[in-house]
């Protein structure tokens, strides 16, 4: 199955931002299919797609204002930075999504494809250059509840590991992750990872404001403004980026969309024991 069409999703509200999901089934074709087996329904490609979507819709929300003065960091200025805050929840949420997905599979073949599934999936998302998505996909695979999962990885063909190796270069972190950069820069980026230019815009501001001159006035940093304007101006430039004519896909979208994943960490680490426990 390789299309869900809106008329399949009778009991899901399709508005994005109010959707309630039937936490144990969805309706696919006359298929009752639960959330966490949705993914072996649907091609890779088009979960990259409404994952995308979503992603630039609140990316091409973010205004200017939002990234000045490191609201987002503030708990009393958050709310003046709420497509920031999103995004970066967003990422946040999909790692979840990706680890607890993997994890509530009953059976090992089933933990194997839906870890292949992922993988997959991130690299559809490479190709598309929606890093942001991309980088939540990796951390979920990188969480130490999957990492561990020795017997799901062994069980893993050659080509998809080889895959993940690929993909895995963009969490490299070496020369200020570089590799992300530099393809970021170099690619028709749609939504570019947040955390990078966030991380930036911090260490910008532990610069003084002010430039001390021997018996002179003392002088405004010009430069840490233009560095904070630069870095703001290259993670919007990407706004102008002409996007494919990606299609919504209800239920997949809203699913997508309204990511609320169920379990904590703690409860994530459980379950990787039990489905692999120590040797």
């Amino acid at each position: 199955i390789n299309e869900l069409t809106s008329k399949d999703a009778s009991f899901i509200n399709i508005d994005p931002i109010c959707s309630t999901l039937n936490i144990h089934s969805i309706p696919i074709y006359g298929v009752e299919v639960s959330p966490q087996s949705i993914i072996f329904y649907v091609e890779e490609r088009h979960i990259a797609e409404q994952l995308t979507i979503a992603d630039m819709e609140i990316y091409h929300k973010i205004e200017l204002r939002e990234l000045t003065d490191l609201k987002w960091t503030k708990e009393t200025l958050k709310h003046l930075s709420p497509n920031v805050c999103k995004l970066l929840q967003r990422a946040n949420k999909i790692s979840y999504w990706v680890a607890q997905t993997i994890l509530l599979q009953e059976k090992g073949v089933e933990r194997s494809k839906a870890l292949s599934k992922m993988i997959k999936i991130a690299f559809h998302l490479a190709n598309m250059c929606n890093f942001n998505a991309l980088m939540g996909v990796l951390a979920g695979l990188n969480m130490a509840p999957i990492s561990r999962l020795k017997h799901a990885f062994a069980s893993l063909p050659k080509k998809t590991l080889e895959a993940l190796t690929r993909i895995s270069q963009y969490q490299d972190p070496s020369q200020g992750f570089r590799f992300l950069r530099n393809t970021t820069k170099n690619s028709d980026t749609l939504v570019p990872y947040l955390g990078t230019y966030l991380t930036d815009l911090v260490a910008i501001d532990e610069n003084s404001e002010i430039v001390k001159v021997a018996n002179s006035p003392d002088l405004i940093n010009f430069y840490k403004h233009h560095l904070v304007y630069t870095s703001i101006n290259e993670l919007l430039q990407y706004k102008n980026t002409i996007a494919p004519d990606y299609k919504r896909r209800e239920p997949l979208y809203t699913l997508l969309y309204d990511l609320h994943p169920a379990l904590t960490d703690k409860e994530l680490y459980q379950s990787s024991l039990d489905v692999e426990p120590r040797e």
